[in-house]
């Protein structure tokens, strides 16, 4: 047996280097190759310049729609995914935003004192329904 090669995020990156691969938008733009080059277009190599490039070569009326198309897909790709963090991750940033801010209301509480300036008074909005 031959030894597996990269995988199709692999294969991606290394064509598309400024771009993020995304596996949903990855079949978009897969689907969206064969609609331009239909079955006799061959296999896509997997770059959106020649996504686009097929794009250039479409009658401008279905050239328009396509690029338009095109140009939503490239800027979601340009983004990095955002990976959810764990609950562990969470709980430990939350509490080091509570210790900053518990950190700051002292720092104030010591300020206030310092210059003899009145406490401070909390004012709650009512919770507004919409």
């Amino acid at each position: 047996p031959t030894p597996p090669g990269p995988d199709i995020s692999e294969r991606f990156a290394a064509n598309n280097p400024y771009l993020h691969y995304q596996s949903d938008y990855y079949s978009q733009a897969e689907e969206m190759w064969r609609s331009v080059v239909g079955d006799e277009g061959g296999v896509w190599n997997e770059t959106l310049l020649s996504l686009r490039k097929a794009i250039l070569k479409l009658p401008e009326e279905e050239q328009v729609e396509k690029m338009d198309e095109f140009n939503l897909l490239r800027d979601k790709l340009t983004q990095p995914r955002i990976k959810p963090l764990s609950e562990e991750s969470y709980d430990l940033c939350y509490g080091c935003l509570r210790a900053a801010i518990d950190t700051l209301e002292d720092e104030d509480n010591v300020l206030r004192t310092q210059m003899s300036l009145p406490e401070r008074v909390h004012v709650e909005e009512p919770l507004r329904l919409r």
